[in-house]
């Protein structure tokens, strides 16, 4: 549906949401780009209320009877990593575990969804530290086999998880300056924050891993480095 005053009846109401029992006014999705702030999406309160119970149901078992499908998937897909020491070789497999466990194939929604995320990604400008587990879980079920083996590893060792979730929610060129700034020894380093404050050269810094790949060899890097490398490396 398209109205010539979408615009002006956006911006004028004349009626206060917060006066119904709403915390705020309007809610938006905004990014940075180039400096300045570009909205990629809005969302409606009742859109908001469905996506807050459904990622809490996801997250959380409830007081009384079952958690949601996903949680449940969830369940199966930890209990069986356990069991086997693994991954599962493919999606079909990580499905064959759920019907086995009582979940039909074709309740599971999510699944289904995760199938398409690098197109969800791409079509709504989806940033990738906002999304870091969901990236975790594309790389276990549908990367290579040594993508796999990379994600089954962050996901089984409880230092190496700890610190992807610290680490994979900050903005990539955060942690390029953050380490940068460790290294202020080499002139690599320098340069680099050299040129990040210059606004010409800004953005092919933030692009460049030179500085990184230099510093760090592939052997001695930690799994949820890898994993974060492997991710940005794809989208």
């Amino acid at each position: 549906m398209f109205r010539r005053d979408r615009q002006r009846l956006y911006h004028r109401q004349p009626i206060l949401l917060t006066e119904l029992g709403y915390g705020v006014q309007r809610i938006e999705a905004v990014l940075s780009r180039g400096g300045d702030m570009e909205k990629v999406r809005d969302h409606t309160f009742a859109q908001l209320t469905a996506m807050v119970a459904d990622v809490r149901g996801s997250m959380m078992l409830p007081v009384s009877g079952l958690p949601t499908r996903n949680f449940q998937a969830g369940q199966i897909l930890a209990k069986m990593m356990r069991i086997h020491h693994r991954g599962p070789h493919g999606i079909e497999e990580f499905e064959a575990w759920c019907e086995t466990a009582g979940l039909r194939k074709g309740g599971l929604e999510g699944l289904k969804a995760l199938r398409c995320w690098p197109q969800i990604v791409r079509k709504y400008n989806i940033q990738l530290h906002d999304a870091s587990m969901v990236n975790l879980l594309y790389m276990l079920l549908y990367g290579k086999p040594a993508t796999k083996e990379l994600a089954f590893s962050v996901m089984t060792k409880s230092r190496e998880l700890s610190n992807y979730c610290q680490e994979s929610v900050r903005p990539t060129h955060s942690r390029k300056y953050a380490e940068a700034l460790q290294n202020l020894d080499k002139q690599e380093a320098l340069e680099f924050i050299a040129n990040a404050v210059i606004a010409d050269n800004a953005r092919k810094t933030i692009n460049d891993d030179g500085f990184l790949d230099e510093n760090k060899e592939q052997d001695n890097t930690p799994a949820y480095l890898q994993a974060m490398n492997v991710i940005e490396n794809v989208w």
